[in-house]
């Protein structure tokens, strides 16, 4: 493999890549033709007067001149064969990922109740946590995601332990960031209801797996060992604030703005997983990362139009898929704010987000 960042020619069409693919300098694209034709297996039929010119905008003109100058180049046939399939049968479009990812979230959400007990207080008053409740309740529920959520992905290994492990780390922060917005979507903290349903004016706030709450306009709940009379508690005070507040506007009102249903939040939870760009990622693992999102993606479809059979289901999944930008600016802010709070040895400072976001 060639360095990262060192830019050259596709040796087949031209375009550019630093990556050596099946034994020889070539982009993506070429790549992906070459391992196609050998895992066919098809005989290759010559309807030109040969060798044909190949470029990036004209390579896909003659099949046979494009297989020809892939073997010329040293592209190797045993190197494809040798590769075990990037996706396996109990991935296949037959499998019925959505319902494995909901037996999965069951099982999570099963474990919580025995871990955490009843979810709150069922009068409906906000019951507020202390940051170290906070830190606790972290702790925790890593420990019973990484058991009985990603534990759906890992029964359908098809990469390397160590490339596992990278996309396990990547996944948490995303995803509690994700999911805990979600079990909050609409919540508003005005101290009161109105019957029975929580009203849904105010200040947004957030619930915990255990029931309890906390939200920007009651930090002094989230962070009590702190008094706020004094220059220093104010500037303290303040810091937190902006974060939470950035919080809101990056992922809480996008979200409620949307108005997920359990079903789209985990296929987006399935996205989150299998993401690719990822800091020692490797090539194998990222190429398997597409063909996973290809199959989450074509079943969000397939769920969408079950829901909307005579309607354009295509803007509501364009709509989900944008939530991931706004998912991975909160997770950049999280890091942001980790080393800062770090800095200032502010109260907090010991979350396990941060811990993870450090990497």
């Amino acid at each position: 493999m060639t360095k990262k960042g060192t830019v050259q020619a596709c040796h087949v069409c031209g375009d550019t890549t630093h990556i050596i693919r099946f034994g020889a300098v070539s982009c993506r694209a070429c790549a992906e033709f070459f391992r196609r034709e050998v895992v066919s297996k098809s005989k290759i039929f010559y309807k030109c007067s040969r060798p044909c010119q190949l470029n990036k905008k004209i390579r896909k003109t003659c099949r046979s001149c494009r297989y020809q100058k892939c073997l010329q180049i040293g592209m190797m046939v045993t190197v494809v064969s040798s590769r075990k399939p990037v996706i396996q049968t109990d991935c296949s479009p037959s499998f019925n990922f959505l319902g494995g990812l909901r037996e999965s979230y069951e099982k999570l959400e099963s474990a919580r109740e025995k871990t955490f007990g009843s979810k709150g207080d069922i009068s409906g008053i906000a019951v507020y946590c202390s940051y170290k409740e906070f830190d606790n309740v972290f702790a925790i529920d890593i420990r019973l995601i990484s058991n009985y959520f990603l534990s759906f992905f890992r029964e359908r290994r098809q990469i390397s332990a160590d490339q596992e492990s990278i996309l396990s780390e990547n996944f948490i922060v995303p995803f509690i960031l994700m999911e805990y917005t979600f079990r909050s979507m609409g919540e508003r903290n005005v101290g009161a209801f109105e019957n029975k349903k929580k009203l849904t004016t105010g200040t947004p706030s957030y619930i915990l797996p255990n029931g309890k709450w906390f939200d920007s306009l009651h930090l002094n709940e989230l962070y009590p060992d702190r008094e706020c009379k004094d220059e220093a508690g104010r500037r303290y005070q303040k810091m937190h604030e902006q974060y939470w507040n950035s919080s809101d506007r990056m992922l809480k009102g996008p979200l409620d703005r949307v108005q997920l249903d359990n079903s789209e939040m985990l296929l987006l939870s399935a996205l989150i997983y299998w993401d690719f760009g990822i800091t020692h990622q490797s090539e194998e693992c990222i190429e398997t990362c597409h063909q996973m999102r290809k199959i989450v993606i074509e079943e969000l479809a397939d769920y969408e139009k079950s829901k909307l059979p005579h309607g354009d289901h295509s803007i509501r999944v364009m709509e989900i898929m944008g939530i991931l930008q706004y998912i991975h600016k909160a997770s950049y802010v999280i890091k942001e704010c980790g080393l800062v709070v770090k800095i200032y040895g502010l109260n907090g400072k010991d979350c396990p987000l941060y811990e993870i976001s450090d990497g």
